[in-house]
């Protein structure tokens, strides 16, 4: 069966696309000709050959990782020095709540 499907892609895809699709495939640690032709399937829609198509995704992410999309980077926290008079508010601010919440319950 497998043999036959590769006949098939020989006769849909340009012949040196298929190491190379093969070639993509061992790299991410799939082992199947499913995979393969979903490479296939991909390049020949974009009509990019596979390794073009690698390529392409590694650069358009920007780092060098091929394939999935790249989280934005968030801000990190700043360190805010606090004074003691701020902590002291929060301090009694914390307590009015809890005054707050004694009294309602």
């Amino acid at each position: 069966m497998i043999r036959d499907s590769i006949n098939d892609a020989i006769d849909t895809y340009p012949v040196d696309w298929i190491p190379e699709a093969m070639q993509i495939a061992v790299k991410a640690n799939k082992r199947s000709w499913a995979y393969v032709e979903g490479i296939l399937k991909k390049c020949k829609e974009k009509n990019v050959r596979p390794s073009l198509n690698k390529l392409e995704a590694k650069n358009a992410n920007g780092n060098g990782k091929s394939g999935g999309t790249k989280r934005a980077q968030q801000p990190r926290p700043t360190q805010t020095n606090y004074s003691d008079a701020d902590r002291a508010a929060a301090e009694r601010v914390k307590q009015r709540r809890a005054e707050q919440q004694a009294g309602v319950s």
